[in-house]
């Protein structure tokens, strides 16, 4: 069965709305990616930041938490850490939830050190 003029138009609208929408989601991930860190907070990340025992890795991730927080964009991030997104992603995730702490824990398949 053929469409009728006003079945394409209909099509056509729909198609427009589902890549207005789709620009709409991929703009609020972005936008959604700043954390927002208050005078506090960012002290202790830059202290933390300055000690000298501090692990090369916990030190990736404050400087990831740092970085969103001054609205730097994924691809900054990567190519300035030498990073991926599922990283940043997760290091962001575990500092929303738990904070300064979360930027401490170790995953499963890493041993402590270094």
């Amino acid at each position: 069965m053929e469409r009728t003029f006003h079945e394409d138009i209909l099509h056509l609208q729909m198609m427009l709305s589902r890549s207005i929408v789709s620009r709409l989601k991929s703009r609020k991930m972005i936008l959604g990616s700043r954390i927002t860190l208050t005078p506090t907070q960012r002290g202790e990340l830059q202290a933390h930041l300055r000690r000298r025992h501090l692990p090369a890795r916990v030190a990736v991730r404050m400087r990831i938490v740092m970085m969103l927080s001054e609205g730097a964009s994924y691809s900054d991030i990567k190519e300035k850490l030498d990073t991926t997104a599922p990283t940043i992603s997760l290091w962001k995730r575990r500092y929303r939830e738990a904070g300064l702490l979360g930027l401490f824990m170790f995953l499963p398949e890493q041993p402590p050190g270094r």
